[in-house]
């Protein structure tokens, strides 16, 4: 459905085979599933499925859990998935329909933080759901605000994908750069975003940016040949493709 929206086409289907197969031809070591919840009701039954495809991949898959800003029971839940290997959540508020810094989404940033999760956001424009963009950078600065300074004492470690906010460069460079949150450059290495890209990287710094494909949407070997070819020093590059996020997720 979203390839029909979106009018581009998804490179893998969704078995867990076919993505260690495209981390064995691209040289991936290992990949993170995000799931990104539509409703409440699908908690335990995406949950369970996300931990058993990980827990079947010898340590190649690193699961997060989906979590929507509706369910019930939110500390429960938060708490199961800090307690049963999961190593973040992921929230998409267009999928979920709540702008980022809604009250529901404080709450749920602080307690994932609280119970020593990392937090994944989808940031900025989706090109199948492109109205309205329901975590702009504006208002990511507003979610941080609220939220680092209520976490004081812990290791927030906040995730902004698609360099902070896909198609918005312009705001994520005046927004949010000065914060202590990460980006990823999921779906941001196409040709016609790389010089946005880079000015990112540069300005925000690559000790706060992370590697990601957003597989299946873009093909894994494809997108790491682009990233290597950036005019970055050795030793950016080799933060960005693993020794961040080695850090972040004590891998």
């Amino acid at each position: 459905m979203l390839a029909e929206k979106a009018g581009f086409p998804n490179h893998l289907d969704a078995k867990a085979s076919s993505l260690i197969d495209s981390m064995d031809k691209s040289g991936i070591d290992r990949s993170v599933i995000l799931p990104a919840l539509t409703a409440p009701r699908q908690f335990d039954s995406v949950n369970r499925f996300t931990r058993e495809i990980a827990s079947r991949s010898e340590g190649r898959l690193i699961p997060f859990g989906g979590i929507h800003p509706d369910c019930e029971a939110l500390e429960e839940k938060i708490e199961f998935l800090s307690k049963n290997g999961f190593y973040g959540i992921k929230l998409h508020p267009d999928y979920q329909q709540t702008f980022i810094d809604d009250e529901k989404y404080i709450k749920v940033i602080t307690l994932a933080i609280k119970n020593g999760l990392a937090v994944t956001i989808h940031a900025g424009l989706d090109v199948g759901m492109p109205d309205p963009v329901h975590c702009p950078p504006v208002r990511a600065a507003r979610m941080l605000d609220r939220v680092l300074s209520s976490t004081i004492g812990y290791d927030p470690r906040i995730i902004l994908a698609h360099m902070g906010g896909y198609a918005m460069s312009r705001e994520v460079i005046e927004y949010l750069c000065s914060y202590d949150v990460y980006f990823d450059t999921g779906f941001t290495l196409f040709e016609k975003d790389l010089d946005n890209t880079l000015e990112i990287i540069r300005t925000h710094g690559a000790s706060k940016i992370l590697f990601a494909s957003d597989s299946p949407w873009a093909p894994q070997d494809a997108y790491l040949k682009a990233f290597k070819r950036l005019p970055l020093s050795d030793a950016d590059k080799a933060m960005i493709l693993g020794l961040n996020a080695e850090r972040i997720l004590g891998l």
